[in-house]
């Protein structure tokens, strides 16, 4: 493998004096070679090991990288230094030997990669050559899998939150360090609330998919270590590692949209992390849609993914997710009326068996597990033919009478004089009228205007009401209003 000068010296370790070398992380050099000042023509993707006598001569015929021994002339290229005395050869199989060590890493992480070997395992072996504890996350800061030597007590704050919460807070603010989170492809060390932290992203396919990082937990940073982080990033990469937690926003469920769904409360930064990376924004409005099957006893979590790109297709811009026994979409402005729904997904769910139900339209995102239970109460409403797209708003009345049924009796929310009234001749027409008119704010032009009939006809009958009540129904305060127009709600569900 190609690794950098600071690769090379922390290789070399404590043999090493000192070193100047370069913070760019390119990975250019190749292999190592004795420089003999007969043979003039330098190979660019080698470091040189040279006489401390012939340095001079190897700078000017170009050279840029070398390896020799104390004392050498102050120089603007890299360079590692051995202590006086240590011979070339010796220089050149210790050099020789780290290329050997670096390379040996390499094929052992290509080998876990490609046979199928777990994250957490390859993960392991990347931190082998680090002197920290890494952690790897999703694209959301989700925790994935952590390596190396993590003490069981004394750990920072921001160990602390990832091993207790499973995610790591992305920093909320406009500064360059915070810009470099979302936007570097190079790892980077930067200071914030006074620790150290070290970042390299992970990419799949032109995609960021997940993010490696590390504190000075139990050692400093150094430049060597930030070179080794550039190593697993490149190997992770190459090797396509990343496909066993690539989050494929199609169909498997992101962490953090499931934790939103499930209700758990999630660090607005975060959400709006994830939000960043939809081109979502914290107060869009978004509606969601539940599909399940009609037979929960029929239902396989193996048809999901088919069944959910062949709704991406009908219903583009729609985000997926597998959630519970079902699929959860996400749906942002502009979307689709309940008729345009019903049109697009009908012979797609009848022919998966499945339903769908949508949530109300709602603002901004963290609603977004209230709208997934009301989709939910609208499904323990009762069994439904599959093909079905239900709508939360249309059944709003019959969640909260079946809610209400649920916790009481609804004969004993009901007011005495309703209930009455519903079981008298032509009952039905007297609790329909008084619904309409308690529901139009007493207006008896409006109320007239929904029956079909003429207005006196609804003043005489709203008349009689009141005769038998005992009390204008026209005067009656908020409260009793309110408790009228529910008994009513309550019987028309009944009779229904």
């Amino acid at each position: 493998m190609k690794i950098d000068m600071a690769l090379l010296a922390k290789g070399l370790g404590k043999r090493v004096v000192c070193h100047h070398v370069v913070e760019d992380l390119s990975f250019d050099v190749a292999g190592v070679r004795l420089f003999s000042p007969s043979c003039p023509v330098l190979d660019a993707g080698l470091v040189y090991v040279v006489d401390s006598q012939d340095v001079s001569i190897f700078l000017k015929l170009g050279g840029r990288r070398f390896i020799s021994t104390l004392p050498a002339p102050q120089v603007d290229c890299e360079c590692i230094l051995f202590e006086e005395g240590t011979s070339p050869a010796e220089m050149l199989s210790l050099t020789q030997g780290v290329f050997d060590s670096w390379n040996s890493w390499e094929t052992e992480i290509l080998d876990a990669a490609i046979g199928g070997s777990s994250i957490t395992k390859i993960l392991a072996l990347c931190a082998r050559p680090l002197k920290n504890p890494i952690a790897l996350f999703d694209s959301s800061m989700v925790l994935v899998a952590t390596a190396g030597e993590i003490p069981s007590s004394n750990l920072d704050e921001v160990w602390t939150q990832v091993l207790t919460v499973g995610y790591y807070s992305v920093e909320n603010d406009t500064s360059a360090d915070s810009r470099l989170l979302t936007t570097s492809t190079m790892p980077f060390i930067y200071d914030r609330d006074g620790i150290k932290k070290a970042q390299a992203c992970l990419e799949r396919r032109g995609e960021i998919v997940g993010y490696l990082g590390s504190t000075e937990l139990l050692s400093p940073f150094s430049l060597g270590e930030l070179s080794a982080m550039r190593a697993i990033q490149l190997i992770l990469e190459r090797t396509d590692a990343m496909r066993a937690f690539a989050p494929d926003l199609k169909g498997r469920s992101n962490s953090i949209i499931e934790r939103m769904l499930s209700g758990q409360s999630i660090e607005p930064s975060i959400v709006r992390y994830v939000l960043r990376q939809f081109g979502w924004d914290w107060d869009d409005k978004y509606r969601v849609v539940f599909f399940c099957s009609s037979d929960p006893a029929e239902f396989s979590s193996k048809a999901i993914p088919p069944f959910i790109t062949t709704v991406s297709r009908a219903i583009p811009h729609m985000r997926l997710f597998a959630f519970e026994d079902g699929v959860v979409g996400i749906h942002r402005n502009p979307y689709p009326s309940s008729a345009d729904y019903a049109a697009r997904l009908s012979k797609i769910l009848l022919n998966e068996g499945m339903i769908a139900v949508l949530s109300t339209v709602f603002s901004p995102i963290d609603y977004l597990h209230y709208a997934y239970l009301q989709c939910r109460t609208v499904l323990a409403l009762g069994e439904t033919l599959p093909g079905a797209v239900l709508d939360f708003e249309n059944s709003y009345t019959d969640c909260i009478v079946k809610s209400l049924d649920d916790s009481s009796s609804l004969t004993a929310l009901c007011h005495p004089f309703v209930y009455e009234l519903s079981r008298e001749k032509n009952g039905e027409e007297k609790v329909r009228c008084l619904a309409s008119y308690l529901s139009h704010g007493k207006n008896i032009t409006d109320t007239a205007r929904e029956l079909g009939v003429h207005r006196n006809t609804v003043t005489y009958r709203i008349e009689q009401l009141d005769r038998r009540l005992g009390r204008k129904i026209g005067e009656a305060d908020p409260e009793f209003t309110f408790h009228l127009l529910l008994s009513c709600i309550i019987v028309e569900h009944r009779s229904s």
